[in-house]
């Protein structure tokens, strides 16, 4: 009786969390919604650019809060012993609490300038909170407790350890010390200079222990079996997603003439963060469909590798064909950009089903080697008339290809049909 009246103060508390982040994100999305067209104006921005503030500030960004909220009610009222739940319930008002405070501070600093009061309060709290949700101090955790709730090993208490002292040096040097969250420099001041020094102490005190936290992830993994070693799949491939797309985004933007696509590439890592990463955690809590990780991650290295390869052929196609036009007559020409894309719908099909046996081949090797095996026996098959041939080759077939503990075939034997003068005649 105790135990279920615990539960049902655990499901209550999770369940007030979870409304409190919830109208917290409505008067959010509300105050946002209200900013931006003054926001826009203010800003001058247009086309592509407006298209992006869109897409980051008003839509994906924001969804962060609710993707986080219905996870962690959901793991915490399901699984009440489980921190995740918990770290993601609690994550979710702080997304919203740091979103209205930089709204309040762009209202009074760049929409309506000295018309609203605490605009140094509402940027102060921007800062620090802002502090907590850098990916070092967001994933950290979760990475260590992913995903039963329950450490490596006991010995990993230590990084929790180093992970909480770096986000508790790290908070209160940005209230103390706002300034430095802005890019402020150490002056001449000896506590700004101490100050700058705790925040870097910080920063490396958490970027140790998220890599350490990545290297309990990958050690999980190779010890783990069955259910556990396919929720780790789903929580890796994610974040390969997001580590990619952030590192080519980079490189993209760092080109001339590259702010737009390179933004393009942020989106697929932002979009991760905010609503892939939450996604893909539920999925692997609750085991739901788990064992499809498998089949996506062989659609993305296909489709991923297939992208690339024809991309990469495309614009070399149009360079090389526009140069041979230009040496020709003197002028670009259209029909370069024609032939090419003509030759890329031609190679889609062939590329595609040799990527697929190389990924196979690769990474996929008791897969492909079950389907040769298959393949054998189906040509065999054709001109095999003896049955206790057939029958053994049937039963090699299976203990090659799917390796089960044991095998039994059964035989059904039909009775034979006569023909109506036969049964007359009997």
């Amino acid at each position: 009786m105790a135990a279920r009246a615990a539960r049902f103060r655990t499901a209550r508390c999770a369940r007030v969390l979870w409304a409190l982040g919830m109208a917290l994100f409505g008067a959010s999305f509300l105050f946002r919604t209200w900013n931006t067209p003054g926001l826009v104006t203010s800003l001058g921005l247009t086309g592509r650019d407006l298209a992006i503030e869109i897409a980051w500030w008003s839509v994906i960004i924001p969804a962060a809060a609710p993707a986080y909220g219905v996870v962690g009610l959901l793991t915490a009222t399901r699984k009440p012993h489980n921190p995740i739940g918990w770290l993601a319930l609690g994550l979710s008002p702080l997304i919203t609490v740091q979103d209205m405070a930089w709204q309040y501070a762009v209202r009074a600093g760049a929409v309506e300038p000295g018309q609203w009061p605490g605009e140094p309060i509402a940027a102060w709290l921007t800062g620090w909170l802002g502090l907590l949700m850098m990916p070092p101090f967001m994933f950290t955790l979760i990475l260590l407790y992913f995903p039963e709730g329950r450490l490596l090993t006991l010995r990993w208490r230590w990084v929790v350890r180093l992970t909480l002292l770096s986000i508790l040096l790290g908070t209160c040097v940005a209230i103390l010390q706002p300034s430095l969250m802005s890019g402020g420099l150490a002056g001449e001041s000896i506590w700004r200079r101490r100050a700058t020094d705790a925040l870097r102490v910080a920063e490396i005190g958490s970027q140790i222990s998220a890599l350490l936290a990545a290297l309990s992830v990958i050690l999980r993994y190779r010890r783990a079996a069955g259910h556990e070693r396919q929720q780790v799949k789903w929580l890796a491939y994610i974040t390969v997603i997001i580590g990619l797309s952030f590192v080519a985004g980079a490189i993209v933007w760092s080109f001339d003439g590259g702010y737009y696509l390179g933004s393009a590439i942020l989106s697929i890592a932002i979009f991760g963060m905010a609503i892939g990463f939450p996604l893909t955690m539920g999925i692997a809590i609750f085991k739901h469909r788990l064992y499809e990780i498998d089949v996506i991650i062989n659609r993305t290295l296909v489709y991923g590798a297939l992208t690339a390869v024809l991309l990469a052929t495309y614009i070399t196609s149009v360079l090389a064909l526009q140069s041979a036009f230009r040496h020709l007559t003197g002028e670009q020409s259209s029909l370069a950009v024609v032939t090419s894309t003509i030759a890329i719908v031609a190679l889609f099909n062939p590329l595609r089903n040799r990527l697929q046996n190389l990924i196979d081949r690769r990474f996929y090797r008791s897969k492909y080697n079950a389907e040769q095996t298959l393949a054998a026996f189906s040509k065999r098959l054709r001109s095999e008339v003896d049955l206790d041939r057939l029958t053994a080759g049937l039963m090699s077939v299976v203990d090659e290809a799917v390796h089960p503990s044991h095998v039994s075939l059964w035989m059904v034997k039909r009775p034979a049909q006569h023909s109506p003068a036969q049964r007359e005649r009997g």
